[in-house]
């Protein structure tokens, strides 16, 4: 174990860790640890377009009621469905250094939370059937975030200590075994990439692949010669 590894020098009294106090090392301790996510977030929706806005969005909300009609009988949960993104603009053209209208677009993007993630796929080209023509986004993440978020907090401080003992040894002095002060930087989940093809012939495939959960401290030790 890691911890084994590591070597400190005896506690000192509390009088003689202040007035070694301005011998300090810091260093960043980083923790990754790789989980499988079980939960996806997928942002889609339908754009229509049409030279009169009433009929623009009448096609719209048509689409769109045919999407969350056809997820809810699914599977999909009313309360994991909600609006992320509903917009109307106006379309241009330039010619001769004119601008001419064109038409409107419509766009209405939902923001879906799919428990079962075996599922992502055959939700997005039921989706895909029903009108929506817009898959901008697709997120995957853990139901529980917070235990692997410790554990790659955990990883960090160890990381961080070793480093501070590393430093220490080079410099051959003491390491004061309770770091002055640890400080936690804001974590960070990441994925390398994700994977969908848009209105295949079949289901689309999707690969969730694993989640990389990153925790980083700042710390602060001091040491004694």
């Amino acid at each position: 174990m890691l911890e084994d590894k590591i070597r400190f020098s005896p506690l000192l009294p509390q009088k003689t860790r202040q007035e070694f106090g301005e011998n300090t090392i810091k260093v960043i301790g980083k923790g990754t640890i790789s989980v499988t996510p079980n939960r996806a977030i997928v942002i889609l929706g339908v754009i229509t377009e049409d030279k009169s806005v009433s009929e623009a969005q009448r096609m719209n909300a048509a689409s769109l009621r045919n999407i969350i009609s056809t997820l809810t009988a699914i599977g999909v949960l009313p309360e994991d469905v909600q609006t992320s993104t509903y917009r109307i603009d106006s379309q241009y053209d330039y010619v001769d250094g004119k601008q001419l209208f064109r038409n409107y677009r419509v766009t209405h993007l939902l923001s879906i939370t799919i428990n079962d993630i075996n599922l992502t796929g055959t939700l997005i080209d039921a989706a895909v059937e029903q009108g929506a023509n817009s898959v901008p986004s697709i997120q995957f993440t853990v139901t529980d975030q917070e235990e692997p978020q410790n554990q790659a907090l955990a990883l960090a401080v160890m990381n961080g200590t070793s480093k501070a003992q590393t430093i220490a040894d080079s410099l051959d002095v003491s390491l004061i075994e309770t770091p002055k002060s640890i400080v936690e930087r804001e974590g960070t989940q990441s994925r390398p990439f994700d994977s969908y093809v848009l209105g295949a012939s079949t289901e689309t495939p999707i690969q969730p692949g694993s989640l990389n959960v990153t925790a980083t401290v700042d710390m602060e030790f001091s040491y004694v010669r």
